[in-house]
């Protein structure tokens, strides 16, 4: 009996022809709409990534990702258009002041289940009230337009086709962390307290260090999410910390599957180009999110993530007949 070939150097090897093939987009899609759809995509893929490892891995749930994402973008134009520095520190910035609240929050990281969702959801709206109220610094309501694009020596990240290029350097970044993590001893103490917080605690794992570092990075990538969403629309607003983004980012999640990172791109993708074929239907959001959360807990609780899985699992003996 043979043993099958290593999986890892194939995943690999795939992973790498994968961000070379995402690297040709910009020279493949012209149209500038399309571009920034997809754009769009890689924002949420910070912050969905991030989702599904709080709930997958971790087993905590939270509806106030929005409210790092607007601290990000925030943070960001203060330091670009307050003070006067470039993109590239403020840039870093949004991530670190969403990973300081992730820190910040960490007394409320004792509560479980849905009271933890409520109060991170209530972290989010508390956001969204300052900005609004605090008009000699966050603009209220109108919100601080005119951001000026990140620059590179005389190169400017101007147009969609350009900024890609930043963004996908930040997805990338955002799977290698995400993915080691969940690999690696901390990932599997995080999945311990995930199954039995009790239990997990007993055995010497601290859960609140855990915790505490499962929601700063999530808030870290949520934060770079916000100071790059800020700099491609030049423009940031409380629109930031709305209650019907934190449904959509956790519809997101649903749909991919909780835990899974290909499970998060598939909700961002399936979502957002969802979200674009009935843009007409658009005051409907929330509701429409929910009832795509309810079919998919009923039919497909794994997610889209999980049928992919069991295709694959499927179809591998009839790959494994045509080898040979």
């Amino acid at each position: 009996m043979t043993s099958s070939p290593p999986r890892a150097p194939a995943r690999r090897l795939a992973a790498v022809a994968g961000v070379v093939l995402l690297a040709l987009v910009p020279l493949i899609v012209r149209n500038a709409y399309v571009m920034h759809v997809i754009n769009v995509m890689g924002l949420y893929l910070l912050i969905v990534t991030g989702l599904t490892f709080l709930v997958g891995v971790t087993g905590q749930f939270s509806l106030g990702q929005v409210g790092f994402v607007g601290l990000g973008g925030y943070v960001s134009v203060a330091i670009t258009m307050g003070l006067g520095l470039s993109f590239w520190p403020a840039l870093l910035a949004g991530g670190l002041v969403g990973a300081a609240f992730g820190v910040a929050i960490g007394p409320v990281l004792r509560l479980r289940g849905h009271v933890l969702a409520m109060a991170t959801l209530a972290f989010a709206e508390i956001g969204r009230l300052v900005t609004l109220n605090w008009t000699e610094v966050t603009g209220g309501p109108m919100g601080i337009p005119g951001v000026p694009p990140p620059t590179l020596g005389a190169f400017a990240f101007d147009a969609d086709h350009r900024f890609y290029v930043l963004i996908l350097a930040c997805v990338v970044v955002n799977y290698v962390v995400l993915s080691r993590t969940i690999h690696s001893r901390v990932g599997r103490a995080m999945k311990a307290l995930r199954d039995d917080p009790d239990g997990a605690a007993a055995t010497g794992i601290n859960v609140a260090r855990y915790k505490i570092m499962a929601f700063v990075l999530a808030g870290f990538f949520a934060g770079l999410s916000g100071a790059l969403w800020s700099h491609l629309d030049r423009y940031v607003n409380p629109d930031m910390f709305d209650l019907s983004e934190s449904v959509k980012i956790l519809t997101m999640v649903v749909i991919g599957g909780a835990g899974s990172l290909t499970g998060a791109a598939l909700g961002v993708v399936t979502l957002q180009t969802l979200t674009e074929l009935f843009h007409e239907f658009q005051q409907y959001s929330i509701a429409l999110y929910g009832l795509m959360m309810i079919l998919i807990l009923i039919f497909a609780p794994g997610g889209l993530a999980a049928l992919l899985s069991a295709a694959r699992d499927r179809l591998a003996p009839a790959l494994e007949r045509w080898r040979r």
